[in-house]
This record gives structure tokens, C-alpha cells and sequence, in this order.
């Protein structure tokens, strides 16, 4: 006759519970984190840039942006647009996943954004969209 332990409920359920916390992890991370190594962020491509400068006053201006995506698999990331000094910058980042393969079609966007002159003084500013720069001059102090 041939004895053999007795196995108890736990000495079922722990190797269950570290399959189950392995596979989870696995599946958690396909795909990768998203700004993981798995994801490419990158800069869009400008197409083109317009400042459009309202005629009422305090003048409005607004920065007409037109970006490439390149493939299906790129999508906007985020979209920055603030002021330093003399200086508006405006970012706009994609995403897209490192290893998939996707098709190569060419989505033009088009984003219009206010820049907040409000309260400048007369004077030349900047705006940088992604390294395409444009200027503008207040002629008077906007407030």
C-alpha cells in the first residue's frame, strides 16, 4: 500500500493565486504602458501655420494649425499652449505603438487655438508651434 500526503485546500490555492497574479500582470502590460517603451511619442508634423489677429479690441488672435498624423495608428497625445514672456508655445504630441504594424494613411488635422493676449503691452511676440514660428505685433497695450 502506498501513502500519500494529504494535500491540503492551501496547497491548492497558492500555486492558483501566483498563476492568477502572473497572468494578470501579463495581460495588464500587453500593449505597454503609455508612455512605456511600447508607446513612441513623438512631435506632430506641421503642415501649416496661420495667425489670425481679430480686428476688435482687446484684438483676439488665434493660431490656425494644421498637423499630419501618418499612419492609422497615430493619435493625438496632448496639446499644450502657454506663454513665456515674449514667447507663446504650443506642443502637440502623438502616440503611437512601437511594434504594430499600420496602415500609411494620411490624416490631415486642423486646431484652432486663442492665444491669451489679454492684458499685453504693445510690442512683437512669438508663437512656436512644434519649431514653426510666427510673429505678431501689438501696436498698442491690449487690456
Amino acid at each position: 500500500m502506498i501513502i500519500t500526503p494529504r494535500r491540503t485546500i492551501l496547497s491548492y490555492f497558492v500555486p492558483l493565486l501566483v498563476f492568477t497574479m502572473l497572468f494578470t500582470a501579463c495581460a495588464s502590460n500587453e500593449g505597454g504602458d503609455e508612455n512605456g517603451p511600447d508607446v513612441l511619442i513623438s512631435e506632430a508634423q506641421i503642415e501649416s501655420f496661420d495667425l489670425l489677429i481679430l480686428e476688435s479690441f482687446p484684438v483676439q488672435i488665434k493660431a490656425i494649425v494644421r498637423w499630419k498624423l501618418p499612419d492609422d495608428c497615430t493619435v493625438i497625445y496632448e496639446i499644450s499652449n502657454e506663454r513665456v514672456e515674449d514667447l507663446f508655445q504650443v506642443r502637440i504630441l502623438t502616440k503611437r505603438p512601437a511594434d504594430k504594424e499600420c496602415a500609411q494613411k494620411i490624416s490631415i488635422i486642423e486646431e484652432t487655438f486663442t492665444l491669451d493676449v489679454y492684458g499685453l503691452d504693445r510690442g512683437t511676440y512669438s508663437v512656436d508651434v512644434n519649431g514653426v514660428i510666427e510673429q505678431f505685433t501689438l501696436t498698442v497695450d491690449n487690456d
